[in-house]
């Protein structure tokens, strides 16, 4: 729930530097947990119609709105309605950023200027313009391949992975998973 809750976050503030070293995991008890998010940078973009984050977070790559955040949620042991759900609960706190940033001494010209970002008309998206441009993955270890898809959206692909393999191999590094230290933190 927690990496999908930053992934909606993200979206939601248009980080788009959430990039792979934005994310780790901490060994704590014998097992592993995401660490606290940091580097996180609201980005007020011009286009108001598609704003696309670092990583791809569904099956429609990395378009930063809802039709794609939805596109997947039992990779994350969500049901649909469950992540409709939480996308709502994060909507409606976020909505109050710019009274807790008036709270926290941010200057209304610094609130002016990163307005854009946060809630962007193209994140309620619900469904991708035509055409769109879709990232699909042939195998959980593979590079993404784009391709232009005229029409109405595909239905998005169910995929199932091998047990003991992490679905956005982008966000989480096989290697942390595997517990096997970069070779720069070897000594």
């Amino acid at each position: 729930m927690e990496l999908f809750r930053r992934m909606v976050f993200n979206a939601m503030v248009t980080n788009n530097d959430d990039h792979p070293r934005n994310h780790a995991l901490l060994q704590v008890d014998g097992g592993w947990r995401l660490s606290p998010a940091y580097d996180i940078v609201p980005v007020p973009a011009t286009s108001k119609e598609r704003r696309d984050l670092a990583l791809d977070v569904g099956t429609f790559g990395r378009a930063a709105s809802i039709y794609n955040l939805l596109s997947q949620p039992e990779v994350f042991g969500l049901s649909l309605n469950a992540a409709r759900a939480e996308i709502d609960r994060m909507r409606q706190k976020v909505s109050g950023w710019q009274g807790l940033f008036n709270h926290h001494g941010v200057s209304a010209t610094d609130i002016e200027k990163i307005a854009p970002a946060m809630l962007p008309e193209s994140f309620e998206r619900t469904a991708p313009s035509d055409p769109v441009w879709q990232a699909t993955r042939t195998t959980a270890r593979s590079s993404s391949a784009f391709f232009l898809a005229p029409g109405p959206p595909p239905e998005p692909a169910r995929t199932a992975h091998p047990p003991g393999t992490f679905p956005f191999p982008s966000i989480v590094s096989s290697r942390l998973l595997n517990r096997q230290r970069p070779s720069s933190l070897r000594q």
